[in-house]
């Protein structure tokens, strides 16, 4: 695939968000929105509000990274990916390139419902007129913003878990599983082998912008954003919540997946990751690693994770709800 049609392609997947979340308030004409795939090759994006008018940015990296990295870890080579990926043993070149579709799909759009969970949800609505910021922006991977720590981890925290039942809600749905279906026999198995689809995506979206990177560890109570590690785990739990409210049907689920389950297959995924960083790019194996940061995951920060989702329900979704499209979880 060339660039030029490459870049429409991550047009389209922008567009087909905005129309399941939020082509109804603009054509109501309560909502004015408008988004830019940015020349920006890094991992990253952002969303704003200015004079009413609401705006979000994906950088093209995040797109052309996705692609790069699923297009090496579904060559046949990597068989152990596609069975992990297939639940099948033997390696089939067709569905391959349909699980490289679906997976880069569900990987772009975590970030791009990320970025409409601060329109829809509210986020910026109430950053503006609350706390009287005029020109006010939401970033996916910086420390720019404004506002009180607890409360952008809060709000980066909300927008994870809209991004994540946005995407949940789509690809469970049975049509659409049955429309997958249609261009290759059990593509996707069941609705729990939908959400295995959405953990892996998710899981190599986040090893991407840095998991396993060496770093210095984060004083949790001054950083705009949950590390990481920590990020990851709170999105997958919010996730499982958000899978068994969609499919109650699917609670006999909850026995293999759920989130301890999860902590433990998370490792090997980023591995994959990590060792594309290592043989295709040439960074240091120590630089990357599923060794790194496990401070993010201790209970210390398990517990602030929780935190944060008591301070959400106790302190700023009441706040936040005249300002939302959508009525908010608790």
């Amino acid at each position: 695939m060339n660039e030029v049609n490459f870049k429409e392609q991550c047009e389209m997947l922008v567009n087909s968000a905005i129309e399941f979340r939020a082509k109804e308030f603009i054509n109501k004409g309560t909502l004015e929105l408008d988004y830019t795939i940015s020349d920006k090759m890094e991992m990253g994006g952002y969303s704003r509000i200015e004079d009413g008018k609401y705006t979000f940015v994906i950088n093209y990296g995040v797109f052309k990274k996705l692609f790069d990295i699923f297009n090496v870890l579904l060559y046949k080579e990597n068989e152990i990916f596609y069975r992990m990926v297939s639940l099948e043993e033997e390696y089939d070149p067709q569905k391959a390139q349909l699980y490289f579709d679906l997976l880069l799909e569900v990987a772009s759009k975590v970030i791009i419902f990320h970025e409409l969970g601060h329109v829809l949800n509210g986020h910026l609505a109430y950053i503006n007129k609350e706390l009287d910021s005029k020109h006010m922006n939401l970033f996916m991977k910086s420390d720019k913003n404004s506002i009180h720590p607890m409360l952008s981890r809060t709000l980066e925290m909300n927008a994870d878990a809209f991004a994540a039942t946005s995407v949940l809600a789509q690809l469970t749905y049975q049509k659409n599983i049955n429309r997958y279906n249609e261009l290759s026999d059990q593509l996707i198995k069941d609705k729990s082998h939908a959400y295995v689809l959405f953990f892996i995506a998710t899981d190599i979206l986040f090893s991407l912008m840095g998991t396993g990177k060496n770093r210095a560890e984060t004083d949790i109570q001054l950083a705009k954003y949950l590390p990481l590690r920590t990020r990851l785990d709170c999105l997958v739990e919010n996730s499982l919540a958000a899978y068994y409210n969609l499919n109650p049907e699917r609670i006999q689920d909850s026995n293999y997946l759920n989130i301890q389950f999860f902590r433990e297959v998370a490792p090997n995924i980023e591995a994959f990751v990590n060792h594309y960083f290592r043989d295709v790019e040439g960074i240091p194996e120590e630089q990357y690693s599923t060794k790194n940061n496990g401070g993010e995951i201790s209970e210390e920060y398990l517990r602030h994770s929780e935190l944060v989702r008591r301070y959400w329900s106790s302190d700023i979704v009441d706040k936040m709800e005249k300002y939302s499209y959508f009525t908010l979880p608790q």
